[in-house]
């Protein structure tokens, strides 16, 4: 059984980061439009540390498997407005060989946990582009719904896109397990 774990994202992943988010086949799916640097990087790190009540909370994504621990990816609650009591959900599995693997699905099962009982938040949704079926998908599996559209939001390969919003809310959760 595939067992995953979420920590916090230290200093030393920072080059691992970096180099897996300039994978063009993460870059594609995101609104990342030039390869990072480690500054880039460097900056990013600091500004998750700013502040009483952080905007970004980001976790590396840890596989357990026949006692060894590796690290597959990264994700995390972006843009929290604490009032609104809502997020963005941000994730993505670095590590090619475990792409597709159901890893994406329990990490986005424990960032619903930490949003809904631990960040009291109402909401957290996600952006994907038209183009990326693989994302939508995934989203729908975790019991998001399509909540909005936007058109022409993103230039990607030479031309626009649309994109889509997906929503999962706390009530939604209630009615589904008891909590």
């Amino acid at each position: 059984m595939l067992k995953i774990k979420l920590r916090p994202i230290e200093r030393e992943n920072l080059g691992l980061l970096r180099d897996w988010r300039n994978d063009p086949e993460i870059m594609q799916r995101t609104r990342q439009w030039r390869e990072l640097t480690m500054e880039d990087q460097e900056r990013w790190f600091a500004s998750l540390h700013q502040g009483k009540w952080p905007e970004n909370i980001m976790w590396m994504m840890v596989v357990f498997s026949e006692n060894t621990t590796v690290l597959v990816g990264a994700c995390g609650l972006c843009h929290i407005d604490w009032i609104g009591r809502s997020a963005e959900l941000s994730i993505y599995v670095g590590a090619k060989e475990w792409r597709r693997k159901g890893v994406a699905i329990k990490a986005i099962d424990l960032l619903k946990q930490i949003a809904f009982e631990r960040l009291n938040l109402d909401n957290i949704w996600a952006e994907v582009y038209d183009f990326n079926t693989i994302n939508a998908a995934l989203l729908i599996k975790c019991g998001f719904i399509v909540n909005g559209t936007r058109t022409l939001s993103v230039y990607k390969n030479g031309q626009y896109w649309g994109s889509h919003f997906y929503l999962s809310c706390k009530e939604d959760l209630r009615q589904n397990v008891d909590l």
